[in-house]
């Protein structure tokens, strides 16, 4: 299966260069491992918080769509990937070509704690409904809120997307929940 790897990074201060370095580490790897990848540093404003810049991921995700024919994979630049080549990260992906949506589940118990740093689009219909619908929830929510709870709005509120929530394998990716989320709203 072909698919693309896209992310983003921003850096609020030009002093801050946290997602500047994570850009330059997860290059790294999906160089190593022979990926196709997008990743874009895109000219935000300053001012935004870190909930509204994290809203831009939607707007991103449908831009990709629209300029590439394949499926993508959204990565947040921030994770450690672990990966040492393609077919390792394959193994991980085999069949998610058959749904419209897949993501990594951060609670096995629910469909809808899954986590928005690992997310597969199929460039179906289906899925850029879900996308058109995570980017009105993001337009429509306040500052306070980030991607994450908007797009598990959008899941509830999407009808007929084929989906698939499969536990995220460690060995493969770890995701970063920052401990300094206060500080990064200022």
């Amino acid at each position: 299966m072909e698919y693309k790897i896209i992310s983003f990074y921003f850096d609020k201060s030009a002093l801050n260069q946290t997602y500047r370095k994570a850009y330059e580490r997860f290059v790294s790897v999906l160089d190593r491992a022979g990926l196709n990848y997008y990743i874009e540093n895109p000219k935000l404003s300053r001012e935004l918080s870190y909930f509204e810049i994290t809203k831009y991921k939607p707007k991103f995700i449908k831009k990709c769509m629209d300029n590439f024919d394949c499926p993508l994979i959204w990565i947040d630049i921030d994770s450690i990937l672990k990966f040492k080549n393609k077919q390792q990260l394959d193994g991980e992906i085999v069949d998610f070509d058959k749904f419209d949506f897949c993501a990594a589940s951060i609670n096995a118990s629910s469909p809808y704690f899954f986590w928005s740093g690992f997310l597969y689009f199929n460039n179906t219909l289906k899925a850029k409904s879900l996308i058109n619908k995570w980017i009105q929830c993001c337009n429509n929510s306040e500052s306070k809120h980030g991607d994450h709870s908007r797009l598990i709005k959008a899941f509830k509120d999407s009808k007929g997307v084929s989906t698939y929530i499969k536990p995220l394998n460690p060995k493969i990716l770890d995701c970063v929940i920052s401990k300094h989320v206060d500080k990064r709203n200022k």
